[in-house]
């Protein structure tokens, strides 16, 4: 069945009054299916902009899965990764960390000395680089043993897909032995 079935919808003309300077915009041309629509087919739109719409949806998932396949190779822990075929050179950038918003602004009022080190009062964000040191040492201190517990409990970790980019490979040589 084709995507749009011109049959199944009238023409129907707007009874709206327009302005003597209005130019009636050209049919609408899908570059995807090829459909040509005339402007005051409501219907018609409508319906093409509802399988578009579907068709996104399915879209998102199939790109969802296969960053997810990709990121599945990576066993770096490092934020930024190369992965590599034999065509393709694929980036993978992970999201960023989370922490809990209230954790660190708790930890802010109850560690007013140290908390200023690794946590930014203004928008409670962490300073990554005084975190990832923070996660490799060992403090003597008891008060900075329970701020190091706290922060590293309000870590939530990495969420999401990892942004991705792809750069494909110049191969001199066609060989396909």
């Amino acid at each position: 069945m084709d995507l749009f079935d011109p049959d199944l919808f009238d023409d129907a003309q707007s009874d709206k009054a327009k302005p003597d300077s209005w130019v009636k915009p050209p049919p609408f041309a899908c570059e995807l299916t090829g459909e040509i629509i005339d402007y005051d087919n409501i219907d018609g739109l409508a319906y093409s902009l509802e399988s578009h719409l579907k068709l996104k949806e399915k879209l998102d998932t199939v790109i969802f899965t296969l960053k997810r396949y990709l990121a599945d190779h990576d066993s770096s822990e490092k934020v930024t990764s190369r992965i590599q075929g034999s065509i393709y050179e694929v980036m993978l950038t992970k999201p960023s960390v989370k922490f809990n918003g209230s954790a660190l602004k708790q930890m802010v009022k109850d560690f007013p000395s140290i908390a200023p080190s690794y946590i930014v009062p203004n928008g409670y964000k962490v300073v990554m680089k005084e975190y990832n040191k923070l996660e490799g040492t060992e403090f003597t201190e008891q008060e900075k043993m329970k701020f190091k517990d706290r922060l590293l409990a309000a870590c939530e970790g990495r969420a999401g897909t990892p942004q991705i980019k792809l750069k494909r490979l110049n191969n001199e040589s066609d060989d396909t032995e």
